[in-house]
């Protein structure tokens, strides 16, 4: 269970991440998230590494191969790509600039407020599925813990102070269920 606490480290670092936001240390912000994103996908890399997969038959492992495969590239894309695109996007258009740090509110940032957890989720669970071990089980557990935590925290008290329009797009955008209800919403 050694890959848990580092898997926590890494969230933590993410956290720090956000909160050198704040503070408009925009270094600082991307060292901690690339060290808290590292810590993370290392120990899971690990984890996976150490423990053979287990799934039978051969349907399965291919099922839960491709949506692990799917739920990490659509982790990938939403956390690392979605957003410096839309940002050069909109940056190269004849939309004019907005005053404050601005929430995307397109693609998958228009159908949840955190689409990166659903992704996380669904890769995680497939990985789990895949490796089929206890040890992974727990840590794939954690993981997804952690992250719903970092979400509620992000969403109630960290994103509201980082974008200038995170309390409208909380009202329009659901949490974690497209089409949902926006939970975690501030009266």
């Amino acid at each position: 269970m050694v890959y848990v606490p580092y898997i926590a480290i890494g969230f933590v670092f993410i956290v720090l991440s956000d909160v050198a936001q704040i503070g408009r240390r925009r270094y600082l912000s991307r060292a901690l998230i690339i060290f808290g994103y590292t810590a993370i996908v290392c120990s899971l890399w690990t984890l996976f590494s150490a423990n053979g997969i287990s799934v039978r038959p051969e349907f399965f492992r291919i099922l839960f191969t491709l949506t692990a495969g799917a739920g990490t590239m659509l982790l990938v894309y939403s956390t690392v790509l979605e957003i410096p695109l839309l940002l050069w996007l909109s940056r190269n258009s004849d939309i004019a600039p907005s005053p404050g740090r601005r929430v995307l509110t397109t693609g998958t940032y228009g159908l949840v407020r955190h689409p990166g957890f659903l992704w996380m989720l669904l890769a995680t669970i497939s990985f789990a599925a895949l490796y089929d071990t206890r040890v992974v089980t727990v840590a794939v557990t954690a993981v997804n813990i952690l992250n719903f935590l970092l979400v509620c925290v992000e969403d109630i008290y960290l994103f509201p102070r980082i974008f200038s329009n995170y309390d409208e797009y909380r009202r329009k955008v659901s949490f974690l269920i497209p089409g949902g209800v926006a939970w975690c919403k501030r009266s």
